[in-house]
């Protein structure tokens, strides 16, 4: 789904096998735009049966910071365009989850939503140091100054799995666009009483009664359907 003019994201099955991803641009535009799609062009391919998911995964996203490492040499005048990314491998009834930035990964399971991933930004390691409460986070300005992502100095990437996704799970990939205007109150409701895309149609709709603020991007594989 693409939900934005910097914001890129899809989600592909393939038998019995899923990839996911979605990524935010950063730099302004075009810069942000070009990032984002130069990042999600590196996932466009397959792991192969016997190819270990993370292995993949951190091909994919070396694949990305040449492309965009490329792209600046090309075009100094992109210099600080960069992208966040979340990016899920799904075979065999488990997730592998790679991110860098403030895009978000969560697990519906149980009745309940589980974050998957921590955000990459001032406002998150702020959190996770104890000096700055989640709540307060949500409305801070370093929530939008992001500390790692795909063109940054920091590129590097965090990775979680394998995940188990069971038949009443739902993996969800949002950009910043969705995960800073939603809590997670109101995301956790669209998925517990909708499925499939219906989710991704709620979710935008709710961004949008809340004024739209940011770019939104949304990927998602409901097992339940």
């Amino acid at each position: 789904m693409r939900a934005s003019n910097q914001d890129a994201a899809f989600a592909r099955w393939r038998d019995g096998a899923a990839v996911l991803a979605v990524a935010d641009g950063m730099g302004g535009l075009p810069a942000g735009e070009r990032a984002s799609a130069l990042v999600i062009a590196a996932f466009e391919g397959w792991p192969r049966p016997d190819e270990a998911a993370e292995g993949w995964l951190r091909d994919g996203l070396e694949r990305a910071r040449v492309a965009v490492a490329a792209d600046v040499a090309a075009h100094p005048e992109r210099a600080r365009m960069g992208s966040t990314v979340v990016v899920a491998v799904v075979r065999d009834g488990h997730a592998w989850i790679a991110h860098a930035g403030d895009s978000r990964a969560y697990r519906w399971r149980g009745s309940a939503l589980e974050p998957l991933t921590q955000d990459h930004s001032l406002a998150g390691e702020a959190v996770r140091a104890g000096l700055l409460d989640a709540s307060v986070a949500r409305h801070s300005p370093g929530r939008h100054m992001l500390t790692r992502a795909i063109g940054a100095p920091d590129s590097t990437a965090d990775f979680a799995g394998p995940l188990a996704l069971d038949a009443d799970a739902v993996l969800l990939l949002v950009t910043d666009g969705v995960s800073g205007v939603l809590d997670e109150r109101e995301i956790a409701s669209a998925v517990a009483t909708r499925r499939g895309a219906a989710i991704a149609r709620a979710l935008i709709e709710r961004v949008h009664a809340a004024g739209a603020p940011d770019n939104a991007g949304i990927a998602l594989l409901d097992c339940r359907e």
